[in-house]
């Protein structure tokens, strides 16, 4: 591994004769290397996980255009399955990203998905909530089916986060049902760049993290695997003394 920095320096060269014309590199590579006169990869195989595909094959023609080959073993089941689904595979690279792994229903990972959760339970479960103008008859409804699956759950697959999920649990809905009551025509969600008329009066539960707040009671909710929340504001305080 000590000679992976000394490789890159070289290929990086452009002129001279140290220059390396050619890689060849096993998936300890998947992250990718930042050489941008490289524009032409093969790929042997079908790696096992889309984000390492995209990950290693994205590096090439950044400066120039480039060209990726994958070349498939027929007698793999998982390369003859992408030969075949090739096409369509491409074109939704991003849908098949894979989840990355978290605690579940860690105190971080309930601010990020527990009210989404909630909110497609009691979407399913009660006819009165199933309307996007619905949501404003949450303080009319039983809560208890809700809470037991989501307990059920916990306790299945993390039994130790049950206390904290089910706090969490009570303060989304008792928000929801504080919020329901105070905004008339609470809805779960319209875009902000929804030109209907009838928006203009409505008040939302939920916004994605790209969107602008409209109020302090919406919930940001993620609506892909790949999203993230918003980029954090750093501040450099530059008043400590020097020793």
């Amino acid at each position: 591994s000590y000679k992976i920095p000394k490789v890159l320096e070289l290929l990086e060269r452009e002129t001279g004769n140290n220059e390396y014309d050619v890689v060849i590199a096993t998936n300890m590579i998947s992250v990718g290397m930042d050489v941008d006169r490289l524009g032409l990869m093969v790929v042997t195989g079908q790696p096992k996980q889309t984000s390492e595909y995209i990950q290693a094959s994205s590096r090439v023609g950044r400066s120039k255009p480039g060209l990726v080959i994958t070349v498939y073993n027929p007698y793999r089941p998982r390369d003859m399955s992408h030969y075949q689904n090739f096409k369509g595979y491409h074109s939704r690279l991003y849908y098949y990203v894979e989840g990355t792994t978290a605690t579940p229903y860690a105190s971080r990972a309930r601010d990020r998905v527990l009210h989404a959760i909630t909110v497609a339970l009691a979407r399913m479960q009660e006819k009165e909530l199933a309307q996007n103008e619905g949501a404003k008859n949450i303080g009319t409804v039983d809560l208890s089916a809700i809470k037991s699956i989501i307990r059920n759950r916990v306790s299945v697959v993390e039994p130790k986060n049950i206390d904290g999920t089910l706090a969490d649990l009570d303060e989304f809905l008792d928000e929801w049902i504080a919020t329901s009551s105070l905004e008339k025509n609470l809805v779960y969600y319209f875009s902000t760049m929804s030109k209907k008329a009838k928006y203009q009066t409505q008040n939302r539960l939920l916004r994605r993290y790209s969107e602008k707040e409209l109020s302090e009671h919406e919930r940001p909710t993620l609506d892909s695997m790949r999203q993230i929340e918003g980029s954090s504001r750093l501040y450099l305080y530059e008043g400590w003394e020097k020793e």
